[in-house]
């Protein structure tokens, strides 16, 4: 999954679009992570976890951020 991941920030790269991979290991390191850094938006693959979305929403909210949730190509 990371090595996809990797290669699908280079294609975007290639485009002048700016990608972050963030390792996290929890919701909390992320919301830390999120408010430490200049974001403005979010933009996630939808991780059909409603308990994950809903951390998300939460720390995004606190950051003031829009997070863009996208459809999981998967299902």
């Amino acid at each position: 999954h990371r090595a996809t991941m990797a290669a699908y920030q280079a294609q975007l790269s290639k485009k002048n679009i700016i990608c972050d991979i963030i390792p996290i290991v929890s919701t909390k390191e992320l919301c830390t992570l999120i408010k430490k850094n200049n974001y403005t938006k979010i933009h996630c693959i939808d991780p059909v976890d409603t308990p994950l979305i809903e951390e998300l929403q939460t720390c995004t909210q606190q950051a003031n951020l829009t997070l863009e949730l996208h459809p999981t190509p998967a299902f």
